[in-house]
């Protein structure tokens, strides 16, 4: 009977550690993000020898789905073939939003922009997200076209 007793604790012990396991919450998986946002100036001023730019962008995510963003991004002007440019954006997504630092070169004509990205924070859904990525686009040649920038990447949440 005492052995018997002994199994029976081995084995409800061994059943608590495995349920311990398996009720861990899940761990943040790696999703592929490659959407394609298409911007618009909504003002633009001019500080020393930077542009100051705020802006509003659309696309979709085959991850997400529709994305709304707003953004503000400070390009300097040096002299030299391209100019550096930091970004600060806020994509409003089904069930939160995330926020995304840039750090791009924008070259001459046709504009051509390439740079890399990093979450910085999330809300809702995507409290806790990382990610980070490259992008790449076509600048606007007037300051009133559309922009359009590539993002490639991954999102954990």
């Amino acid at each position: 009977m005492r052995r018997r007793i002994d199994l029976w604790t081995s084995v409800l012990t061994f059943a608590v550690m495995v349920s311990a396991v398996v009720a861990t919450p899940a761990r943040a998986e790696d999703h592929l993000f490659k959407p394609t946002l298409v911007y618009r100036l909504t003002s633009l001023e001019v500080i020393d020898d930077q542009y100051v730019i705020e802006t509003e962008g659309a696309g979709v995510s085959r991850l997400l789905g529709p994305i709304l963003a707003t953004g503000t991004v400070v390009q300097t002007l040096v002299p030299d073939a391209c100019d550096p440019a930091i970004g600060q954006f806020t994509f409003y997504v089904e069930g939160g939003t995330i926020e995304i630092w840039s750090e791009e070169l924008v070259c001459p004509p046709p504009a051509k922009i390439t740079g890399m990205w990093f979450v910085t924070g999330g809300t809702g859904a995507f409290a806790g997200v990382t990610g980070s990525g490259t992008s790449s686009g076509v600048g606007s040649r007037s300051g009133h076209d559309p922009v359009t920038i590539h993002y490639k990447g991954l999102l954990s949440y």
